[in-house]
């Protein structure tokens, strides 16, 4: 199993704890406190991280509930795939879903690519709501995360840190029963610390990472009331 493997396994676990949460949301319709986010988007490195990793793509769930008026308390798990600065190409293994859903996997070439597994805990708040119902919300928590390299790249070591993130989220498509399309940005500034993923990455570093994604809400909890 490669690094990649490793933390795609960690986010299903915790994909399947969140949806364990979620349960009490999901009876028919979704309960008036309760929402769940799912994000896909584009992420960027800023700083020293940058030597090692590139742009990339990331794909996000997160499970919100209303505790005090409009806020909302969330915990999530986000997956990111960049590129990576010291890339080689390495015999990997491609899984895709055959028949009865079986995985059918295939050995062959495949270039390395960096992976990270976030999980983020914090909470949301409303800004303001405009005349057609649209929301700006305003988030804030805290986040830990771990970075690796595959396939192959387990002599490379992993790095694993915590830091915090800021987020600002506005709706596009509001559905009042349903949730909502919006755009979110997002800021995280993370310490790490591990191996050198075979760049000039130091032992220690803080990295900061920028984000803009899709963000799909299903759920009332980011309004105060129906």
């Amino acid at each position: 199993m490669t690094l990649a493997d490793g933390a795609l396994t960690r986010g299903i676990c915790v994909g399947l704890v969140l949806l364990g949460l979620c349960r009490p949301a999901v009876s028919g319709e979704f309960s008036e406190d309760w929402r769940i986010d799912t994000q896909v988007g584009h992420l960027w490195p800023v700083g020293r991280i940058r030597r090692t990793f590139g742009a990339g793509f990331l794909a996000g769930w997160t499970v919100g509930r209303r505790v005090f008026a409009d806020v909302i308390v969330e915990g999530g798990v986000r997956l990111g795939s960049m590129s990576y600065g010291g890339a080689r190409t390495v015999t990997g293994t491609t899984c895709l879903p055959g028949a009865r859903g079986l995985p059918v996997c295939t050995t062959g070439p495949t270039t390395q690519r960096g992976g990270s597994t976030d999980v983020l805990l914090g909470a949301t708040v409303p800004l303001k709501t405009d005349r057609h119902g649209r929301a700006l919300e305003i988030g804030t928590g805290v986040v830990f995360e771990s970075y690796s390299v595959s396939p192959g790249g387990e002599s490379l070591g992993s790095r694993h840190g915590a830091g915090v993130f800021g987020k600002l989220a506005a709706e596009l498509f509001p559905v009042r029963t349903l949730g909502g399309i919006s755009l979110l940005l997002t800021g995280r500034r993370i310490s790490t610390r591990g191996g050198r993923l075979g760049t000039s990455l130091p032992t220690r570093t803080s990295d900061t990472w920028l984000d803009a994604s899709l963000l799909l809400q299903a759920g009332r909890g980011r309004r105060g009331g129906p």
